[in-house]
């Protein structure tokens, strides 16, 4: 269905003036339809008045043009959410209370994640529970059938997540490094390659026998920037170089596993994992992020296509003009 808008016009109304402050002004909200469903004016007026809070700072009048976009944004805001709640409705999609609960405790367990907390979102967001669990519920449906529909064909999805994965650092990696004489960015040119590798045998036989690895490659390390860090080479992705660093870590099994000794254009490593991610975990945060996008994307459609009905508003009062007197309509006289 197309969208059809018959009419938007906003009205900028003057503000009574308090006490000899500047004059402001607001729009005045139109009757909106959105599919035949009339759009209840206090619902855009809360939204516009949550953008001013958010834009306005004390003193300082927001500008004509900036408050007409936040007029538009209100209104298309309300307009998205009875389209997207008529849909749900229409498809009866809305979630049993037990599966949104689920959603909803999942969700501020994401929050703690992130280092944030559930009472400051509500602040933020001028909401109560309540209010934020209405728009929050929509969001959940609509998520739960994009990723049901998602789940029937998954191979898009690992296709896309096999390319996203050559940057994703799967695996954190410590290393001990020896260069000599003829390899890239060496310490040490005095050093010959067979001394290299007889200092890096002997510390990868440290290292094996249990020894703090952070103590051995601030000890012994020649690549300052990670031996300052005890080694640390932080996340290691599969596109990192060099790969032979990259291959010998890959093929270890478990986190505090130390590589047999690797070779490469910078010298000798002794590599160690000191932590990995779960690919089946990273593959479900990808599937996650894919299906928040389709959701927003299938949102917006909602409402765009949706048929959209406007009420003309009436136009300001305009001051009456006075006659001109007689004498106005008289030329000047010439000098």
């Amino acid at each position: 269905m197309l969208r059809t808008i018959l009419l938007i016009a906003i009205v900028l109304t003057p503000l009574a003036n308090f006490a000899g402050e500047e004059k402001e002004y607001t729009p005045a909200i139109p009757t909106v339809k959105v599919n035949g469903e009339t759009v209840p004016p206090e619902s855009i007026k809360k939204i516009f008045d949550f953008w001013l809070k958010v834009y306005k700072a004390p003193g300082k009048p927001l500008s004509n043009d900036l408050i007409d976009k936040l007029a538009s944004i209100s209104l298309n805001q309300a307009i998205q959410h009875i389209a997207v709640r008529q849909y749900i409705d229409k498809n009866k999609l809305a979630l049993p209370p037990d599966a949104l609960k689920e959603d909803f405790e999942a969700f501020k367990a994401d929050l703690t994640v992130q280092g944030k907390n559930f009472a400051d979102v509500l602040k933020s967001r001028d909401k109560t529970e309540e209010e934020f669990l209405v728009d929050f519920a929509l969001r959940a449906a609509m998520t739960r059938a994009l990723r049901a529909e998602t789940e029937k064909d998954l191979e898009p999805i690992k296709k896309a997540f096999e390319k996203e994965k050559e940057k994703l650092g799967l695996r954190r990696a410590s290393q001990i490094r020896f260069s000599y004489e003829k390899t890239k960015y060496t310490a040490h040119p005095e050093r010959t390659e067979e001394e290299a590798k007889k200092e890096a045998d002997h510390a990868l036989e440290r290292a094996r026998k249990g020894e703090d690895f952070t103590t051995l490659a601030k000890e012994l390390s020649d690549e300052t920037v990670s031996r300052d860090q005890g080694g640390d080479l932080g996340w290691i992705a599969p596109s990192y170089v060099p790969k032979q660093v990259v291959t010998a870590l890959y093929a270890l099994e478990k986190t505090g596993d130390v590589a047999d000794l690797v070779k490469s254009e910078q010298g000798y490593h002794v590599i160690k994992m000191t932590d990995q991610k779960s690919e089946e975990k990273e593959f479900q945060a990808f599937l996650k992020q894919r299906v928040y996008i389709r959701t927003m994307a299938e949102e917006n459609k909602l409402s765009k296509d949706a048929t959209i009905e406007v009420e003309k508003l009436p136009e300001a009062p305009k001051s009456p003009l006075k006659p001109l007197s007689p004498d106005a309509t008289k030329e000047a006289p010439k000098k």
